[in-house]
């Protein structure tokens, strides 16, 4: 995570994640790059003659989105000197064009390991972050996304919350979490809600999950989900265990639709005052 990747609208939620993304960036050793889109209005109806007028507008609305990036980005760097951070190494970009796609184009051209975005919830998450008609596009962002929610603030990060279904593909996720740990000097907190106990022998996949990590930063903890929605078990083991942000796993199996459906990561988003680290399930 030598880049990390900050997408900002620059309201209230996007700086608020803004700290997170600067801490995360001071204790990782990383460059946080800091982009912002905007979009040219669309113009239909007119004539070819009206070309000047179009080529006008265009104009006027780069200009007065530059002139507000300008301003914006000079208040971003006060916080950062507010923050203490002035060392962290610290880029602008300013694009045209639609932001899934910049996002997509700043990845690659700069090396991006890691994407931090605020978020108001579910609702904010899919309309005001993404929009409405950029899910299928997002589903090819395979790097982490730290989800930060307004209501969250950074009060160091000395646990790490995980959620498994003690599946292989969840073990590499893992892997990136405790790596993330070791630089923040945190515990890991690797949660399984037991659905059924008669045919789940959770204990000894627990056990053989410890062996295989083998390191003291991790533990596992196992509840039995007795009747109760899945989301408030996590709810309380992130009160519980003082979690600072949650890991959970993209699985490939329509991930997004589920997002943003009545479904469990939906409601994790709706009610968590604590970042959500979305990480690409392994091999």
């Amino acid at each position: 995570m030598k880049n990390i990747l900050f997408p900002t609208d620059f309201s209230q939620t996007a700086d608020n994640a803004f700290v997170y993304a600067l801490q995360l960036a001071k204790t990782l050793g990383s460059e946080l790059h800091v982009l912002h889109t905007y979009a040219m209005p669309i113009v239909s109806g007119l004539g070819v003659e009206s070309s000047e007028v179009v080529q006008q507008v265009f104009e006027n609305v780069e200009l007065t989105s530059f002139e507000r990036f300008k301003e914006k980005a000079a208040e971003l760097r006060k916080m950062v000197e507010n923050e203490g951070m002035d060392d962290v190494k610290l880029s602008f970009e300013f694009e045209e064009g639609d932001l899934i796609l910049n996002i997509l184009n700043t990845i690659e051209k700069q090396n991006i390991g890691l994407i931090v975005m605020g978020t108001n919830g579910a609702s904010g998450f899919d309309k005001k972050i993404f929009g409405s008609n950029t899910l299928n596009t997002i589903r090819s962002i395979d790097i982490p996304i730290l989800c930060v929610p307004y209501s969250a603030k950074y009060k160091g990060i000395s646990r790490i919350g995980f959620t498994t279904l003690f599946r292989e593909a969840d073990k590499e996720p893992l892997r990136e979490i405790l790596r993330i740990a070791e630089r923040f000097d945190a515990q890991v907190r690797c949660l399984h809600v037991i659905q059924d106990v008669k045919y789940e022998p959770v204990e000894e996949t627990a056990k053989e999950w410890d062996r295989e990590f083998h390191t003291e930063r991790l533990k596992f903890i196992l509840i039995e989900g007795t009747g109760e929605p899945i989301e408030e078990h996590i709810n309380n083991f992130i009160r519980d265990f003082n979690i600072g942000f949650l890991g959970i796993v993209k699985r490939n199996q329509s991930f997004f639709e589920r997002i943003f459906s009545s479904s469990l990561s939906k409601k994790l988003i709706s009610n968590l005052d604590v970042p959500l680290l979305i990480i690409k399930e392994g091999k």
